[in-house]
């Protein structure tokens, strides 16, 4: 196993920012030309790469987002809520051309949602903006809502092992591909990803397969160093060279899954950065995620690190021994 590096703390997410507006609860989809009511439309900053930076800052672990809003009232929103909770929007840049990116999230029964979103500014998110980071001080590099970056993707092939070649570890999420591109995009890139955070469904159109266990194991055949699938309200699973297993999930009463997963990702990351074996960092990420599906939007019902970790504890079992509680453990591996 890798050593982690001692002296790099920073983090930078780069990715898709948007404001969500969630509708709900949606008891039904109406038909073209029908009505349809709900009680409450909720504003939420969302986007990938925003809600795993919130958690991320949440959680007290130095973070920049590199991202484009619209120099518009509700990119000056997303900037504010960004601010407030500790994420460096050094890296965030207002586009002139494009307006903010908006995300309308029918949320149904038991949390679930669908989204019909406009990329907006996200869509100009290219090489130029990642040229501009200083890397002098990153260890990690994560990749939020790949599918909703065109503009950057090009430049990912050269990008991703250049920042390799500085021990910078890369991990990875998606977004759903509404191009049907799928492996066609990620095969260039995934032999440099330390980390794969696809979700069941993503898995599947990505490998054909319908087993998330075989799908792991093609990932990890195509470049990918650790796979992990999440599976919903069934935990995840992990496919990594120093463990492989479903971890349970942690049960809840779930109202919204918006932004879940990307709580998920920075809860593992986390773990990984504080020197947490897979099994250790999978537990974690899923008390996380699980919490953030009790209130609408990602980070509404996020518990402290803490009170994470004590909960993991009681439904878990103890950590390895190695792993300690998040606020008092900072070790980190060389690259």
């Amino acid at each position: 196993m890798e050593s982690r590096r001692s002296t790099i703390d920073r983090m930078v997410v780069v990715g898709s920012v948007m404001l969500d507006l969630l509708i709900a609860p949606l008891a039904r989809i109406p038909r073209w030309d029908e009505n349809a009511f709900v009680e409450n439309v909720r504003l939420r900053v969302g986007g990938l790469a925003a809600n795993t930076a919130l958690c991320l800052a949440h959680l007290k672990v130095p973070v920049d987002l590199c991202a484009r809003i619209g120099n518009d009232s509700h990119g000056e929103m997303i900037f504010q809520c960004l601010q407030r909770a500790g994420v460096n929007c050094r890296y965030l840049r207002r586009d002139t051309r494009r307006s903010t990116s908006l995300a309308f999230g029918f949320v149904g029964e038991k949390g679930r949602r669908f989204f019909v979103v406009s990329l907006g500014a996200n869509a100009e998110l290219g090489k130029g903006d990642v040229q501009r980071i200083d890397w002098s001080d990153v260890g990690f590099l994560h990749l939020g809502g790949f599918f909703h970056l065109p503009r950057l993707e090009p430049a990912l092939p050269t990008l991703l092992p250049a920042l390799r070649r500085r021990g910078i570890r890369i991990s990875l999420d998606l977004a759903w591909d509404p191009y049907g591109r799928w492996m066609r995009s990620l095969r260039a890139l995934l032999p440099h990803v330390d980390f794969f955070f696809p979700n069941e469904k993503q898995t599947q159109r990505l490998t054909r397969t319908r087993g998330f266990r075989q799908g792991a194991q093609m990932l990890r055949k195509a470049g990918a160093r650790t796979v992990v699938v999440k599976l919903g309200a069934r935990g995840c699973y992990v496919d990594g060279d120093e463990w492989k297993g479903v971890v349970p999930a942690f049960p809840v009463r779930a109202i919204d899954t918006t932004g879940a997963g990307d709580v998920f990702d920075a809860a593992f990351l986390y773990g990984w950065r504080a020197g947490w074996d897979l099994q250790t960092c999978a537990r974690f990420a899923n008390i996380m995620a699980a919490a953030s599906t009790r209130a609408y939007g990602a980070t509404a019902a996020l518990p402290t690190g803490t009170v994470a970790l004590r909960w993991m504890k009681k439904f878990y079992g103890p950590p390895m021994e190695r792993s300690t509680p998040p606020e008092h453990h900072n070790r980190r591996r060389r690259g």
